[in-house]
């Protein structure tokens, strides 16, 4: 993996733009159409959920390498991962859904503003991998999955 961004600019940007993409079609659901089947088994409010708790496993791994802990990162099944998340928020209201994923969208953006570009080059092992990834790589794979989920809204 290399990482596609090389200034702490371009990696806002980028960020922004996904998160904006997603707002853009989120404030086109009315709050009754949050539990419509947008993916497979999925509703609109189990994909935001899935979103918001992917970015927040994906920035504690950035968090964990900041600290030099590779360690920390745990090696997960992520099927059973993503079923027992969805499970966890199943009686949240679309209220907590939104506001957990406005959390994890500040958080990504405190932590690309705040961390030094030279920091986005260092490499680790991480469990779920045997090659280096960098914190940029952890950037580009959050980018990556709210893209793969893009076909939701963009139907």
């Amino acid at each position: 993996m290399m990482s596609n961004f090389n200034k702490q600019s371009d990696r806002l940007a980028s960020l922004t733009a996904s998160c904006a993409k997603v707002e853009k079609w989120l404030a086109g659901i009315s709050d009754d159409s949050w539990s419509s089947l947008v993916e497979g088994r999925w509703t609109v409010k189990d994909l935001v959920g899935h979103l918001a708790v992917w970015s927040d496993l994906l920035l504690d791994q950035i968090e964990a390498l900041t600290q030099n802990a590779p360690e920390n990162i745990q090696q997960i099944d992520i099927d059973h991962w993503n079923a027992a998340q969805i499970s966890a928020r199943s009686d949240w209201s679309v209220i907590q859904v939104r506001k957990e994923w406005e959390q994890s969208t500040m958080r990504a953006r405190s932590l690309v503003k705040h961390l030094p570009d030279e920091m986005w080059s260092c490499r680790a092992v991480v469990p779920w991998t045997k090659e280096h990834v960098s914190l940029g790589d952890l950037l580009d794979l959050w980018l990556l999955h709210i893209k793969q989920h893009q076909n939701a809204w963009e139907k």
